[in-house]
């Protein structure tokens, strides 16, 4: 949630040492066990078993440190938190303030944000380098670290530079959202047993006066020894419920081929468009990929990889541009008689695919030369392009064959990475339908908490 707490949630968070005083303005310390999943999240007797998670690097230290977390999200602090420096964050806080609706909501806050970050592109903003730019826009220097970190220049040549602060703010957005979200959670779980509690001591002093005294001490003297709050089961946070938790893979399966894919968790765990659905299903469309990429001029489709290190670039990338957010690799097994009968090109690194990943990068109609791959495909596997798209958009048409080289592939160890692309809609329903307990999720922990083990 977006709102504050109120005292009586404060008090509660403060017994369990979730939250501590003093606070600053606009902001509150907060123990970092607010950064582990909920023990709903570990739990394995999922009823319906659509899929299966596994922990890992989540900080054992986390509950001695704290953090500090703005009150609410759609604020100044809230935006210096997702990334912006203090004088734009109060800019682009106070522009929401004035113009926004009575029935404003989080949504209605982030296109705020994302019409601050479009003038990246303006006359007025545009730098002499991707840094002057974004300082221009006024992203924190952090941020700005992170994004153009060199470990990751090739994963962040397969976006523009607008496409990676949209996307870093938005997941830092989301995670603020679900940080507050489990604040909240917590606090009325608090209340309610606190509520409990005082029940179950008035029925005993009506019922023995006397002994009321010392059942009072020792039940007060077990909460006394608590050193840190574990977020509770009874959080309303419950995205593996699903789900199976595993200490190991789930073994490859007959027949089957893997295809992996790296993320940022705040993306994928929102009330709207989660994950897993309610039924158990998987929303896989959650996972596209917009217009402009590789292989895809003008729809939407879903990119996909079968080595797991590519994969794990971009999940390493996203957890160091977004630190208080879980990363994920989603593995999933695909049936091989459901590749079999799609129509299925393949398209190395060679004069046809600069062509076409020229065309697809400046999103503009393909010539009917290459129809067999972007109207009439259902798969297409191919390298991937570690050029910037911008600089790709520059070139010429006479300059495409000499302009791009090998240079410009993304790498693994010294081999070519590769991609699996699923061109059409329908066909990934149909897959979707395909991966119930077929769907595997290593949760990595936040970066921030690690750091400091």
């Amino acid at each position: 949630m977006a709102s504050s707490l109120t005292p009586e949630q404060e008090s509660a968070l403060e017994e369990v040492r979730l939250i501590f005083k003093p606070t600053t303005s606009g902001k509150r310390k907060v123990s970092a066990a607010l950064l582990s999943p909920p023990d709903s999240a570990y739990s394995s007797g999922a009823s319906s078993k659509s899929g299966s998670v596994r922990f890992q690097s989540f900080s054992s230290s986390s509950s001695d440190l704290t953090l500090d977390l703005p009150e609410t999200a759609n604020s100044i602090e809230g935006l210096e938190f997702i990334g912006f420096d203090h004088k734009t964050a109060t800019h682009v806080f106070r522009t929401y303030d004035k113009y926004k609706s009575i029935k404003s909501d989080d949504d209605d806050f982030f296109s705020f944000v994302h019409g601050h970050i479009i003038m990246i592109n303006s006359s007025k903003l545009a730098g002499s380098s991707e840094r002057e730019s974004m300082t221009n826009l006024g992203i924190r220097q952090a941020v700005q670290d992170a994004i153009l970190d060199p470990n990751f220049t090739q994963v962040y040549n397969t976006e523009t530079l607008e496409f990676w602060i949209e996307d870093t703010l938005k997941v830092n957005y989301a995670t603020l959202l679900r940080l507050l979200g489990r604040l909240q959670d917590q606090a009325n779980i608090e209340l309610s047993k606190k509520t409990k509690k005082q029940k179950k001591r008035a029925k005993l002093e009506s019922a023995f006066p006397q002994a009321s005294t010392s059942a009072q001490a020792a039940e007060t003297g077990i909460e006394e020894d608590i050193d840190a709050v574990t977020l509770s089961a009874e959080s309303s946070e419950t995205l593996f419920k699903h789900c199976v938790v595993v200490e190991s893979p789930p073994k490859a399966l007959e027949n089957h081929t893997i295809l992996y894919k790296g993320k940022a968790a705040s993306e994928l765990v929102r009330d709207v468009d989660p994950f897993f659905l309610e039924n158990g299903a998987l929303n896989i469309i959650v996972l596209n990929s917009h217009r402009g990429g590789d292989f895809n001029w003008l729809h939407e489709v879903q990119y996909w990889s079968p080595e797991k290190q590519t994969a794990e670039r971009y999940r390493q990338y996203a957890a160091e541009r977004s630190p208080f957010s879980e990363t994920w690799v989603v593995r999933i097994q695909v049936p091989n008689e459901f590749l079999a009968p799609l129509r299925t090109e393949q398209l190395w690194y060679s004069a046809n695919w600069k062509e076409y990943v020229w065309w697809c990068k400046r999103k503009q109609p393909v010539p009917e030369k290459f129809h067999h791959l972007s109207e009439k495909a259902d798969l297409i596997k191919g390298h991937i392009c570690a050029r910037s798209p911008p600089e790709v958009a520059r070139f010429k048409a006479q300059d495409v064959q000499t302009k791009f080289t090998k240079n410009d592939l993304m790498y693994n160890d010294g081999q070519k990475a590769t991609q699996w692309v699923f061109m059409k809609e329908e066909k990934v329903r149909q897959l979707a339908q395909l991966l119930k307990g077929k769907v595997y999720v290593e949760i990595n922990g936040p970066l921030v908490s690690n750091k400091n083990d």
